[in-house]
């Protein structure tokens, strides 16, 4: 299962418990960094029999009313993916496609630019890129060996 970034602004609440304040922090987040990395060990998935690999970062689609913006949020994903790279921990980048329906040409330079640095990192620290699926799998093995 994906579960959300252990961080209070992710937390799952109920919707009468949802405000604008923690909806705009998480804008924000997306752009500067509030909350952190969202890095992790591979081994911190597996909790009570279940693999629950948090996210790291919501890939929001591009805005062109934040286009300014745009390479805070390029540079935010960068920072943290060479952070997991470096430490050996897991990085989780996850998106609606549906959301790169509109300003498609933006999104897939985006995509593109986060994917060739992707290789740069596998190439200078051996950054693997792997499925929710493959890591689930990594992580149930792992156990079994224990």
């Amino acid at each position: 299962m994906r579960g959300n970034e252990n961080h209070f602004l992710y937390r799952e609440r109920e919707e009468s418990q949802e405000n604008k304040l923690h909806r705009a922090l998480r804008l924000l987040d997306s752009y500067v960094n509030i909350s952190g990395y969202h890095t992790f060990s591979p081994d911190s998935c597996l909790k009570q029999d279940v693999v629950n690999i948090p996210s790291s970062r919501f890939l929001r689609p591009y805005m062109k009313k934040a286009r300014y913006l745009e390479r805070l949020k390029l540079r935010r994903i960068k920072k943290a993916m060479r952070h997991a790279s470096e430490y050996g921990e897991v990085f989780h980048l996850w998106f609606h496609p549906y959301n790169f329906g509109i300003n498609i040409k933006e999104n897939i330079v985006m995509l593109q630019e986060i994917c060739e640095y992707y290789e740069y990192l596998k190439h200078e620290f051996g950054f693997e890129s792997i499925t929710m699926q493959e890591l689930a799998q990594k992580v149930e093995r792992k156990e079994d060996t224990l």
